[in-house]
């Protein structure tokens, strides 16, 4: 690609390099010259602009980035339409960002002018978040640097594992003179927040703040086919230690009737439990 200031009469089907305002003329950064434009500039007395101009086998900056984008496109992804050599990728699903690392490096070892960036990998993603972006830095690039980023593409790089729909029991326990509409609400923002995760609640049990109770009913809900347990004890935990009195019983008990449940040791506190309530496929 050629870059630099020439005539005006002699940039037809140029790149503009810069925006070129006078009066009534536009010129946008990056817009192909027209032969009106030539005649605007003209009347505007510009004798000299600074354009871009493609040089045999050179691949234009959207087409690049889409070809590119399409390569490191996997699972649940969706590329977004090409603009100022750019495409973004967004997720289809919830998941999990998937991400070979080794082929984004390579793609990015190929060259200043090509590069791709993604999120963390194993980043939880809703439906419609960017998980990738492809970037063309100039306004186009060789083809052969761009058949090597290909290369280094291999494909479908970049994925989204999406969650695997689990079947969520949930346990809360009631404090004397705690009032429903409490407990209720709590519920439906467990349900809002697990939807996320493609999880649905499908048992909703309520028990006095006691651990024999508790037990029972953690047991009773073990005891069927739900992926996972979430337990709600509505008074603030401050030590593990003050659990025997509070509400956990460690382990859980299982109820006669049910011998064979074997339920862990539970972790304590929200931030050690909602992630197993997030698997994959």
């Amino acid at each position: 690609m050629k870059f630099g200031p020439v005539a005006v009469d002699q940039a037809l089907g140029a790149i503009a390099a810069h925006a070129v305002r006078h009066e009534s003329l536009v010129l946008k950064k990056g817009q192909i010259i027209t032969a009106e434009h030539i005649a605007a500039l003209q009347a505007a007395n510009i004798s000299e602009i600074t354009v871009a101009q493609l040089a045999p086998g050179d691949i234009g900056e959207d087409e690049a980035a889409r070809r590119l984008a399409a390569k490191l496109a996997g699972d649940n992804l969706r590329c977004d339409r090409a603009f100022t050599g750019r495409v973004n990728l967004f997720a289809e699903r919830a998941g999990l960002a998937v991400v070979d690392a080794d082929a984004i490096v390579g793609v990015n070892a190929v060259s200043e002018e090509i590069t791709a960036a993604t999120l963390a990998p194993f980043s939880a993603v809703a439906p419609g978040d960017m998980v990738a972006t492809v970037k063309i830095i100039p306004f186009a690039v060789s083809g052969a640097l761009l058949e090597q980023s290909l290369i280094a593409a291999g494909q479908g790089g970049v994925r989204v594992a999406p969650f695997r729909p689990l079947r969520i029991g949930v346990v809360s326990t009631i404090l004397p003179g705690l009032k429903s509409s409490v407990v209720n609400k709590t519920v439906r923002i467990l349900s809002e927040r697990l939807a996320l995760a493609a999880a649905t609640i499908v048992d909703e049990t309520r028990v006095p703040h006691d651990v024999d109770p508790l037990a029972d009913a953690l047991g009773g809900v073990l005891a069927t086919s739900h992926g996972c347990v979430a337990l709600q004890c509505l008074e603030t935990v401050t030590h593990r230690a003050g659990l025997g009195h509070s509400c956990v019983p460690s382990p859980p008990r299982a109820p006669s009737s049910s011998p064979s449940v074997q339920p862990r040791q539970p972790r304590i506190g929200s931030a050690h439990g909602w992630p197993a309530c997030r698997a994959v496929d």
